[in-house]
């Protein structure tokens, strides 16, 4: 059970701000995900979402200038300061209230933070000084009469500019200084957005530099002031501010919902509410770009250091866009689903996973970067079930609209529609082993229809089911298919002969799902009670059964009306599968809890929490009864979403009346609840993944549980390898010889291997240290002459752990790229050889050909 989160697939991003780190090759962009933050590589395009996990959504990001440590506070105003390397929390603190703006000053020693209408500066210099509380609160300022709304330093770091939603813009200190009390600048009419300062350029026939900010406001007014200085250059706590520009840009009806200016450069990106973005180039407020994204409100638009790149975003639609204006091209493009996603499946090599959601969209994303490569939109209802074809050439899925669509994974079409003579709603799905037969169960007609892929004709239609068909399987050899139903039945129909239904499996309650084990020797099947049967396929009698109504029980929903311990009531699985090895059972359901059984015990193994958000109904086990009055419940979390969707109605999901109000029943309003609508596992074993109301959670194998007992020994010396080696303890000598890392040891340690032992030696060399075998395989075939033992070596390293290479990523890439040149340099040097050999062979054979001189 050695799974660790790995990545979160289908949400690219929900809200909130974002931002870039490094330059050049090394740019990398901070998105927060729901209640965790996913970094992206915009060179190599690859997105890992980090491990920590926030109990709400993140709502504020910060990164130091070193690039060091990220600052994250989410919406309840906890804040966590996180180590970007080692991907590790350094200290958790709350600041109590809603965070409206969070920046680094220029050293990066410092934290300015607005809390609600004070502004707070941080002392948190977390590498220097190991204390028990490393934040220390150096200095807090409370001029402002509501929220504050933005921030910006000196790059000094002495002095900071505030907006607030009182329009106006405060300039406060950073230390203490006597007298001084702050400026207030006013003369804005909507919030303001923006404050930046720019930094200080030198103007002709000026010998001082200039100090200039820029303010914004929500209408488009935009406000240039330049400080007049009445002491020592660089103090603004002596002088006053001017206002010397004022510009009003062109919405063209739509407000301006976020912006970024970028104090070296001057340029200034805009995001309005209709989905335009615009760059300016300040001062001369010279329009550069302006380009369409969205059909929704850009609720974030960041512009990179070397002002090349604009990142927006647009958090009703989960799109994430990188467009690089100066060559016109995107960068980075992403969109996740617009609905949960309700069901999910992954390839025959496990490197693809595609999803189905209920915006009646199917994509297709990459296990390793992360990314969705292809959508498909042709259905246009809910689709409630994916699935890969075995050939891996192509995806099928069913939904509502009456419709069984098969996509062409090679030239990215829909290559075939199947349809049944009378209209219904498909709701499950099943692919036989060969790929030449589909399958798809019915919720209104209780029928289950049958195609083949090849010529897209209907096979049979199989009627006995008395209720909807909730899920369908086939066995190993594809001659049986399972039906479950609502009816409390679970049906097996012959395939191979046309004779039908073959045996009917009474249960004592609907049954939601089954699934077959890999070898075809047992099935489970869970009905709505929480309970799990397994059957043996032979004669299909019961094997065990488990009573998994506690174990699914999560947290308590905010409309139960009974405790978590006594609302037992509607827990159940919906979802099952087998592990690779048939030795697990992972189920999931209408809770917070992924559930792992042994299929041949029958017992629990692991439980594993697929969210700690609090802003997802049914996590919290216990709710705080002093927010429970008659008229509902008083969270102050929703009362700010609701705050918040009054001021952007459009931004609801469900059914509004035109007042803005959500209609009884349409899920208007309604918070979210924890659950898991699909759970699957890779063909490979060594990947599973769950379809869950925040996307999709991916699971890999945790390398460094693995347990390397070299590392404990004091006995590992030179002189013990040969003896091991002597004794014919090969895998011992070797390993003991990467301990030591002595190339010239593991060299004559590994010729000593028998050439029929080396796949055995290969299978016993442990992940954490493949990487250093690899270098030293690589340098050994370099430099000598025994090319096909090296080339077996190689080939025997790759074949055994293929799975973990796949997905190691960047750090086995220069390994990799070592053992590539050094056979690619073996093979340059062979075939140079072969081909003189050839040509001198030519040469004497016709030399032998000429007659000898008498």
């Amino acid at each position: 059970m050695n799974f660790g989160f790995s990545n979160l697939l289908g949400s690219p991003y929900r809200g909130g701000n974002v931002c870039f780190d490094g330059e050049g090759s090394e740019t990398c962009l901070y998105v927060g995900v729901g209640n965790r933050i996913a970094r992206t590589n915009l060179a190599t395009t690859v997105t890992n979402v980090l491990k920590f996990e926030s109990q709400s959504d993140v709502d504020r990001i910060a990164i130091r200038p070193d690039g060091r440590v990220l600052a994250i506070v989410d919406k309840l105003g906890r804040l966590a300061l996180l180590n970007t390397s080692q991907n590790v929390v350094l200290h958790r603190m709350t600041l109590r209230q809603h965070c409206g703006c969070l920046q680094y000053s220029p050293c990066g020693r410092y934290l300015g933070a607005g809390v609600g209408r004070v502004l707070q500066v941080w002392d948190c210099d977390v590498d220097q000084k190991k204390t028990f509380a490393p934040m220390r609160l150096h200095v807090q300022h409370g001029s402002a009469h509501d929220d504050l709304t933005t921030m910006t330093w000196t790059k000094c770091g002495r002095f900071l500019a505030c907006g607030s939603r009182d329009l106006a813009v405060h300039v406060y200190s950073r230390d203490k200084i006597e007298g001084f009390k702050g400026h207030a600048l006013t003369g804005h009419r909507d919030k303001v957005i923006l404050s930046q300062f720019a930094d200080p350029r030198k103007e002709a026939g000026e010998n001082a530099a200039r100090r200039d900010l820029y303010t914004l406001s929500q209408d488009g007014k935009l406000l240039r002031w330049t400080f007049k200085p009445e002491g020592e250059e660089g103090d603004l706590s002596r002088g006053s501010w001017l206002l010397v520009g004022k510009h009003f840009v062109e919405r063209q009806g739509a407000r301006i919902t976020s912006c970024s200016l970028n104090p070296k450069t001057q340029t200034m990106v805009l995001g309005f509410q209709d989905g335009r973005f615009q760059l300016l180039q300040m001062p001369d407020f010279e329009s550069l770009h302006t380009l369409s994204v969205s059909r929704d409100a850009l609720t974030t638009a960041v512009v990179n250091p070397a002002s090349d790149l604009v990142a927006v975003g647009c958090a009703k639609l989960g799109q994430l866009l990188v467009w690089n204006w100066r060559s016109e091209s995107y960068v980075y493009k992403q969109q996740g689903h617009f609905y949960d996603v309700l069901s999910c499946d992954f390839s025959k090599d496990g490197s693809q996973v595609c999803t189905g959601s209920a915006d009646g969209k199917v994509k297709v994303w990459s296990v390793r970067t992360g990314l969705c490569f292809v959508t498909f939109s042709e259905h246009k209802m809910p689709v409630t079930c994916v699935r890969f074809v075995p050939s891996n050439h192509a995806v099928c899925s069913c939904s509502y609209d009456g419709t069984v669509r098969l996509f062409d994974l090679v030239r990215y079409r829909n290559f075939r529609t199947l349809r049944s003579k009378d209209p219904c709603q498909f709701e499950c799905l099943a692919v036989d082993p060969s790929g030449e037969i589909v399958a798809a169960g019915t919720k209104d007609t209780f029928q289950v229809h049958l195609w083949s892929v090849k010529t897209g004709q209907e096979l049979d239609v199989f009627s006995g089911h008395e209720g909807p068909v909730s899920d369908l399987s086939f066995d190993q050899r594809g001659t049986t298919l399972a039906t479950s139903s609502w009816d409390r039945t679970v049906q097996l129909w012959d395939t191979f002969t046309g004779k039908g239904r073959k045996e009917t499996l009474a249960h004592h309650h609907d049954v939601l799902c089954l699934a077959f084990r890999p070898d075809g020797l047992q099935m489970c099947s869970g009905t709505l009670d929480g309970q799990l049967s397994f059957w043996e396929t032979k004669n299909f009698s019961v094997e065990g059964t488990v009573d998994g109504r506690l174990d699914v029980m999560g947290g308590r929903l905010s409309t139960d009306r009974r405790t978590r311990e006594n609302a037992s009531s509607g827990r159940c699985f919906t979802t099952v599968c087998y592990s690779a090895d048939g030795d697990a059972l992972y189920a999931a359901g209408s809770s917070k809890y992924v559930c792992v059984y042994s299929a041949s015990e029958y017992v629990l193994l692991s439980r594993i929490q697929l969210s700690s958000n609090v802003q997802l109904d049914g996590v919290v086990d216990k709710l705080n009864s002093r927010y429970m009055t008659e008229a509902g419940s008083s969270d102050p979390l929703q009362e700010r979403e609701e705050a918040e969707a009054q001021e952007d109605p459009k931004g609801k999901v469900g059914l509004l009346t035109p007042g803005g109000e959500a209609l009884p029943g349409s899920g208007a309003g309604r918070r979210a609840a924890a659950r898991g609508t699909c759970v699957r596992l890779s063909p490979s074993g060594d990947t599973w993944a769950v379809a869950s109301t925040e996307g999709v959670l991916v699971y890999t194998k945790d390398e460094s549980l693995l347990f390397d007992p070299f590392d404990l020994d004091e006995d590992v010396t030179p002189a013990a390898v040969h003896v091991a080696a002597s004794r014919g303890e090969h895998a011992r000598a070797l390993l003991m010889s990467v301990h030591l890392r002595d190339v010239g040891l593991f060299r004559r340690v590994a010729e000593a291997v028998p050439f029929s032992d080396i796949a055995l030696v290969c299978s016993k060399v442990p992940p954490a240290r493949l990487t250093w075998v690899l270098q030293a395989v690589a340098e050994c075939a370099r430099n000598s002459p025994h090319l096909e033992f090296y080339c077996s070596w190689c080939e025997h390293l790759l074949l055994e752990h293929g799975s973990y290479l796949r997905r190691g990523g960047a750090s086995l890439a220069s390994s990799l790229r070592a053992l590539h040149k050094s056979l690619g340099q073996t093979q340059r040097d062979v075939t140079s050889a072969v081909e003189g050999n050839i040509n001198r062979l030519d040469y004497i054979k016709q030399v032998r050909k000429i007659p000898r001189l008498q």
